[in-house]
């Protein structure tokens, strides 16, 4: 029987990486075969392209980070699942700034996969849905509204944003909106479904437009005409002392089938 306090030895799967050398023309493929180990005890690569070397957790938010990021991994799963900072500290002998300072290192590093790989506007939504929830905290209460790619089945759904403001007030909508345009390809074809509340038809027509012809060097700003393939519809739910009733579907642009 081994030992329970040896560690498993790691795996350096290089097929996972890329070189994150931007001067390299492999950057950002994986699976080129362009990658060797260059040293097993530091966890470093070597590229035969640009024969530069780096660590595995280059571009990962366990880059010069002295943790465990098993334990990292571990503290900000419980966190994303709503485990109370408190239990962690115990549980764990961690200090709350530690964990604090995990969860604003992995939230940075997310955003910024986010803005890389969502927020360029090569996507085909196809659908997506528009919602908003009253968020309750520490001594601040506001309104998150989110945007997921919409699809019938609600494990593949794609997470495009959200925004937060104190109020359910118009900028609210206007920002989600302009939010879902940028991750789209311009003039596509979309359906988005919102529900009852009354600033959405028209932050989704005010964001769904596009400059045509390009802008030509003269003054003033060009003039924008709205996507053609843009579709609305609404779901409206009514409810009863805190019973749902009824459930009332509208298209407000488009056809419905």
């Amino acid at each position: 029987m081994n030992n329970i306090t040896e560690k498993p030895e790691l795996v350096m799967d290089v097929a996972e990486h890329f070189c994150p050398n931007p001067n390299c023309p492999t950057v950002g493929h994986k699976g080129q075969g362009n990658l060797r180990i260059h040293s097993k005890a530091e966890l470093r690569l070597r590229c035969r392209v640009c024969r530069k070397t780096f660590t595995m957790t280059k571009l990962t938010p366990f880059y010069a980070l002295k943790s465990d990021p098993a334990l990292v991994t571990i503290v900000i799963t419980l966190l994303g699942w709503g485990c109370p900072v408190q239990a962690i500290v115990k549980a764990y002998g961690l200090d709350e700034r530690t964990v604090a300072s995990w969860l604003e290192r992995v939230g940075t590093h997310s955003q910024t996969v986010h803005q890389k790989l969502v927020v360029q506007g090569k996507l085909d939504l196809q659908h997506v849905q528009a919602d908003e929830i009253y968020l309750k905290g520490h001594k601040f209460r506001a309104w998150l509204a989110m945007a997921p790619r919409g699809y019938r089945m609600v494990s593949t759904r794609l997470w495009l944003g959200g925004v937060v403001h104190q109020k359910r007030e118009r900028a609210l909508a206007d920002e989600l909106l302009q939010l879902v345009v940028r991750c789209c390809h311009v003039f596509a074809v979309v359906l988005v479904a919102v529900d009852g509340w009354k600033a959405y038809p028209r932050a989704i027509v005010k964001a769904f437009r596009a400059s045509l012809p390009p802008p030509s060097g003269k003054r003033g700003r060009p003039r924008k005409i709205g996507w053609p393939g843009l579709m609305m519809a609404q779901v409206i739910k009514r409810k009863l002392k805190g019973r749902l009733v009824e459930v009332e579907r509208r298209v407000l642009r488009g056809q419905s089938e």
